[in-house]
């Protein structure tokens, strides 16, 4: 694995779990999804458990522009079929 990276160019860097500030990419990350975590829950706080699936949700299916395509993308390589779609019989579901 080791050869590997070395080929392509990446270099392998380690952060401790103890002090997150040297993970900038993670942190970065982490702040986005805390302020959509926020305004999910602020009329309801006492119910976070509740808006957590939502605000996961959400932020798989939005765009982020560092990747050019949404999370869901990557990892599963089509678009999400949303719950309306399989209500009214898209045509996506269909093929």
């Amino acid at each position: 694995m080791v050869v590997q990276n070395e080929g392509m160019g990446i270099k392998l860097l380690n952060s401790s779990p103890y002090f997150a500030q040297a993970n900038g990419q993670a942190e970065a990350s982490n702040k986005s999804f805390i302020k959509l975590i926020k305004r999910k829950i602020a009329d309801f706080p006492k119910q976070w458990h509740n808006r957590l699936a939502e605000a996961l949700w959400s932020y798989r299916m939005a765009y982020h522009a560092s990747i050019q395509v949404p999370p869901y993308k990557l990892v599963y390589g089509h678009e999400a079929v949303l719950p309306w779609e399989s209500a009214i019989s898209s045509r996506r579901i269909e093929l």
